[in-house]
């Protein structure tokens, strides 16, 4: 029984007959259960189901489980819709029918309906012991979808289906900024924050080991995410490291409400064919499309960083650093204890020298430049050719 007290209803007005004859406590009984029904109407929920529980009727019960609580539910409204079934329930409780009318009871546990994200990323470091070149995607859904992919050259040809990919929900919302403008690449900032909003519990990630966030192309790592506690859903990153693994280049005053990648080994990996390397390759997941240009990153030596270049007394005084590429479980190999090039341009002036891996600084002899108006100094790697 229940009473209506709404003005549209999700139920027909109950009829009591009289004349009636009970006893005085079955009339209490009956007095409780119509005042916590009509409280209880109060608190219509609506939420959608898969086809696969198409047995549930009104008057059914489900039992939801939602952050450590349980709540009991009384189907009081069912509509299908595709593959997919709408249900209005009133929270209920199991324990006022002493004699259930219900036929089915079930269990389910909350589940937030994630809004479809997805990116593609070529990473300059292994995941794992590989031998094939890669790609990893990162999912935003509450179930597996399908990937496909075409090359830029054969635009004519049909998308071709190339995985399932599961659900990482680590792609994040960058919501705001508090950062330094000019990053210094080789200390930890404990000042700077990124406010992100993600579609799962990220505290998950506070391991106490340094994580990724890849935004805009720029890797910058990071030790701590923090829950906002005023604010549903949104964390602030704190203690970070800058242009990581070469991506310096992308340090810039990145946008609000672009999309951001926390680097997580569960990843799908997308296997790529060494032929393929400088391809242009188009991906699409749901109605969501993805350009990349594949490089083959992993096995591209990276620069030193150039920390000091003045000129004294027609001399050039130059000083860099080799990277560190072992942060945690994220890690290059040795190939990046190369020599490589220095090139020095003035006007149309140009010197190369070969430089020693075993050096960290050299004094250059620039007399015979004319350094009047300015000059430029670029550190490359020996196989320069091979990028380009």
């Amino acid at each position: 029984m229940h009473i209506n007290n709404e003005e549209l209803s999700n139920l027909q007005n109950a009829v009591l007959k009289l004349p009636l004859v009970i006893s005085e406590s079955e009339a209490a009984q009956m007095g409780n259960l119509l005042l916590k029904n009509a409280a209880a109407e109060k608190m219509i929920l609506e939420f959608n189901l898969p086809i696969s529980y198409l047995k549930l009727q009104p008057s059914d019960f489900i039992f939801l489980s939602h952050r450590g609580r349980s709540y009991h539910l009384r189907v009081i409204k069912i509509r299908f819709a595709g593959m997919i079934i709408n249900i209005i329930a009133i929270i209920d409780e199991i324990s006022n029918y002493h004699l259930p009318n219900f036929k089915n009871k079930i269990n389910i546990n909350y589940q937030k309906n994630i809004e479809i994200e997805f990116r593609i990323i070529e990473l300059p470091f292994k995941f794992y012991d590989f031998d094939f070149p890669y790609l990893v995607a990162y999912l935003n859904s509450n179930s597996k979808l399908a990937i496909y992919m075409q090359i830029k050259e054969n635009l004519s040809d049909d998308w071709t289906k190339i995985a399932m990919l599961e659900p990482t929900n680590s792609i994040v919302k960058i919501i705001d900024y508090n950062i330094s403008e000019n990053p210094n690449l080789f200390l930890i900032d404990d000042l700077s924050k990124i406010y992100v909003r993600g579609v799962v519990e990220l505290e998950k990630f506070n391991d106490n080991n340094w994580k990724i966030l890849e935004i805009d192309n720029e890797l910058i790592a990071f030790k701590d995410i923090s829950k906002i506690e005023s604010e549903e859903e949104i964390y602030s990153i704190s203690y970070l490291i800058r242009g990581l693994y070469g991506t310096e280049k992308y340090i810039k005053a990145h946008e609000v409400n672009v999309n951001g990648v926390i680097i997580t080994k569960d990843a799908n990996i997308i296997e790529i064919s060494e032929s393929l390397i400088n391809q242009q390759f188009l991906f699409q997941v749901g109605s969501i499309n993805s350009e990349i240009c594949f490089e083959n990153k992993v096995n591209l030596p990276l620069k030193p960083i150039l920390i000091s270049n003045y000129i004294k007394d027609s001399t050039l005084y130059l000083s860099w650093i080799r990277r560190n590429f072992k942060i945690d479980m994220w890690h290059r190999d040795a190939r990046e204890n190369l020599d490589f090039s220095i090139e020095i341009i003035a006007k149309d002036q140009v010197l190369n020298f070969t430089i020693s891996s075993a050096i960290n600084q050299m004094e250059i002899d620039i007399s015979i430049l004319d350094i009047s108006d300015g000059w430029k100094v670029d550190i490359i790697d020996l196989l320069h050719n091979l990028r380009n």
